[in-house]
Order: structure tokens, then C-alpha cells, then sequence
């Protein structure tokens, strides 16, 4: 805190400082000086000059709470009532001060001190000399007359030889005395300087501490939030996907043995096919080769065993043609019937396979879960009857709508 100000004592002697510091330590040397003396002395000191110490006190007491507020940030809302009390006091201290104050380095003031200790009417007789020229002379008190001798002696001893050395180093020692309270002052000016400095700096070092802390956190909070999320969303996909994986492992276990019943399935068909097929083959050349035993005996215009000059050879024949007619349909049925079942056996394989693969990469509703089982489960049309009814795996149209609507997911 930077200020200016002037007062004077009451020898009209002018005090300028320039800093706070400077005028507190001043004070304080000032007050304890007086302080002091009015323990040394006692009730014999009752200028109004030695009441300096409560005139500082009630100073400081102004000057402390405005010099607190200023050093706030934000200032306290009462800052100007703080500032109006500390000026007003202010001018009434200075004034004080004009009026009777002595400093403790004013050549008057040891003097002064040394009337007061012999009484107090010699000391106020030696103020009266020195301080307003006055001479009671209706006053014959000893004490009173003491006093003025006293001042006496102390105005006349620069003009006496004897008191010549002692006036030299007077001056001397009043000229260091000087040196040093300049000196002082210009060491507490820097002082303050270095504290004014030092405090700006410790401000805005502690702003930018506290800015770099609030960045720190805030970059902290939305990594730390961010972090949280990552986790949160990998733990949401890893819980999905363990339950999907869940899902797909049930299904695996429940259609697992449909499909390798249904491979089993397609194989025994398969053997049957050929089977049948032997047979049909079989039966074609046995019938093929008997009629053309019949054929080429008939040409040759030979006996054979059975006539058809007959009625019993014309039946008879009809009846084997018919057996072997019947025989080839049935047998080409069977054969049919067999390959036919193996396909579509083959075809409900594929298609648990199909479903597993699409369950493991998307969702697949309770409808086409539904299509699947009941194509898995639907019983098969054999080929064998002439007409079939009952529920039926579902056509091409059903399947290819699963896969789409798989592939959209």
C-alpha cells in the first residue's frame, strides 16, 4: 500500500512518508519512546504531549481495517465507510499532532523530559519558555522558578566556551542521526516495495496455480468421464455379446441333434435310393429280357408255354404285364421317394446350419425362429400318396425373407 503524508509537531518540524510501512514503524518507535517516559517519570509528565501513544493507538485503530480491506480481492462492500473513517481520524491526528506533539529526536524534547522529572510545575514552566515564550511571573513556586532556570541554561549554553565541543558533536551526532532515519526510511521504502512486488507476484502466481489446477481437473473429469464411458459401453457390449453367445450356445445344443439326425437321415434315404434303384433295375431287365423271350419266340412263330389262343394264357399274361407294370411304378416311387426325402433331409441340415450362422451374427426374432422349427419339425410330403396334408415345410419364399430380413438387421 502506497501513500503520501505529511505532519509536523508541534515545533513545526515536517515528517513525510511514503509508504505505510514507513509510517507504522515510525509510530510505533514514537509510541513506545513516550510510552517509557511516562513509566519513568510517573504522574509528573501530564503534558498533553505524552498522551502520543493513545492518539496512535486510536490511529491504528482506522488505519488497520481500511489497510485489510485494500489488500482483499474482491473488496469488501463497507470499503468506502472504512476509507471515510481513517481519513477523518487522519486529519484530526495531524492536527493533533501540530499541536503538541514532540519528537523524540527534537533537541527540546531530552530537556523537556529532565524539567518534567524534577516536577511537574518545572516542567510546564520550562514548556511555557521554550515552547510559547511566555514567562510566568506571578508565579513564585520554587519549582516554577526551577523550571525557568532550566530553560534558561538549556536556550543559553551554545554561548558559553564550555559548552562549545559538546554543541559540535550535538550536531554531529544530530546529522547521523539524520543520516540513519533517512537512511531507515529508504530501507523500509524498499522494503514495502519488495512486499508490494512480492504480493502481486504471490496473486497472480496463485491465480495462474489455481487456473492451471481448475484445467488440470477439468482435463482430469472429462478423461476420467470419457474412460468411464469406454468402460461402461465395453462392458454393455461384452454382457450383450455373452448373452448372445448364451443364446446361440442353446440353440446350438437344441438344434445340434436335429441336424445330425437329419444328416444320419439323408444318408439312410440315400442307401435306400440305391437300393431301390437296384431293385428297379432288376425288375426292368428280368421284365425286359422275359418279354423279349415271349417277343421273339412269337415271331418265330414257336410254342411257348403260355398261349394267348387261350382265355387262361390271355389272363395270365395280363395279369404278369400288370405285376410288372405295378412292380416298376412302385419301385420307381420308392426310388423317387428315397432321393426326394434325402434332399429335403439334406436341406433341413443346411438349413440348422443357416440358422445358427445368421443367430451368431445378428438377432433373430421369435418369428423366423418360429419358420426355422417348423421347417426343422414339419413333416415331409414321401411322394408315395396320391395326396398328403399336414403341415409342410415352408417354401422358398419363407427362407429367403429370414435371410433378408437377417441381413437388414
Amino acid at each position: 500500500m502506497e501513500f503520501n503524508i505529511t505532519f509536523y509537531d508541534s515545533f513545526g518540524n515536517p515528517f513525510d512518508f511514503e509508504t505505510l510501512q514507513q509510517l507504522k514503524n515510525f509510530l510505533n518507535l514514537e509510541k513506545k519512546f513516550w510510552s517509557e517516559q511516562k513509566q519513568d517519570i510517573g504522574e509528573n509528565l501530564t503534558g498533553n504531549f505524552s498522551k502520543f501513544p493513545e492518539q496512535v493507538d486510536r490511529l491504528f485503530t482506522h488505519l488497520e481495517p481500511y489497510e485489510n480491506a485494500l489488500s482483499m480481492d474482491p473488496p469488501p462492500v463497507n470499503i468506502d465507510q472504512l476509507m471515510h473513517n481513517y481519513e477523518g481520524y487522519k486529519s484530526q491526528f495531524i492536527q493533533w499532532c501540530g499541536s503538541y506533539w514532540i519528537y523524540r529526536g527534537n533537541p527540546n524534547t531530552e530537556a523537556l523530559i529532565n524539567a518534567y522529572r524534577y516536577s511537574t510545575a518545572s516542567g510546564i514552566a520550562f514548556w511555557n519558555a521554550i515552547k510559547n515564550k511566555r514567562v510566568e511571573l506571578g508565579n513564585q513556586q520554587f519549582h516554577t522558578f526551577i523550571g525557568m532556570i532550566m530553560a534558561y541554561e538549556f536556550v543559553f549554553q551554545d554561548h558559553a566556551q564550555m559548552f562549545k565541543r559538546r554543541n559540535s558533536e550535538k550536531k554531529t551526532f544530530s546529522t547521523l542521526r539524520n543520516e540513519l532515519e533517512s537512511e531507515r526510511n529508504e530501507q523500509i521504502k524498499e522494503f514495502q516495495n519488495f512486499c508490494d512486488q512480492y504480493s502481486e507476484w504471490s496473486i497472480e502466481s496463485k491465480k495462474d496455480f489455481e487456473n492451471r489446477i481448475a484445467d488440470y481437473q477439468e482435463r482430469s473429469n472429462s478423461t476420467i468421464q470419457d474412460h468411464s464411458n469406454f468402460f461402461n459401453e465395453m462392458a454393455d457390449h461384452a454382457i450383450n455379446r455373452n448373452k448372445e453367445l448364451e443364446d446361440l450356445y442353446v440353440e446350438k445344443l437344441r438344434l445340434e441333434k436335429p441336424a445330425k439326425y437329419w444328416e444320419n437321415r439323408a444318408k439312410d434315404l440315400k442307401n435306400q435310393g440305391i437300393i431301390w434303384s437296384i431293385f428297379l433295375v432288376v425288375v426292368l431287365g428280368i421284365g425286359i429280357a422275359y418279354f423279349s423271350y415271349l417277343f421273339t419266340h412269337w415271331l418265330k412263330g414257336q410254342e411257348i408255354a403260355l398261349s394267348l389262343h387261350s382265355l387262361q394264357g390271355a389272363i395270365l399274361l395280363a395279369v404278369i404285364i400288370s405285376m410288372f407294370v405295378f412292380s416298376i411304378r412302385v419301385l420307381s416311387r420308392l426310388v423317387f421317394s428315397s432321393f426326394h426325402l434325402q434332399r429335403d433331409a439334406e436341406e433341413r441340415q443346411q438349413l440348422a446350419y443357416v440358422y445358427l450362422a445368421l443367430s451368431n451374427e445378428t438377432n433373430v426374432d421369435e418369428e423366423s425362429r418360429k419358420i426355422v422349427l417348423q421347417a426343422l419339425f414339419s413333416r415331409a410330403e414321401t411322394g408315395l400318396l396320391a395326396s398328403e396334408s399336414g403341415p409342410t415345410m415352408p417354401g422358398v419364399e419363407g427362407i429367403a425373407g429370414l435371410i433378408s430380413k437377417a441381413n437388414k438387421a
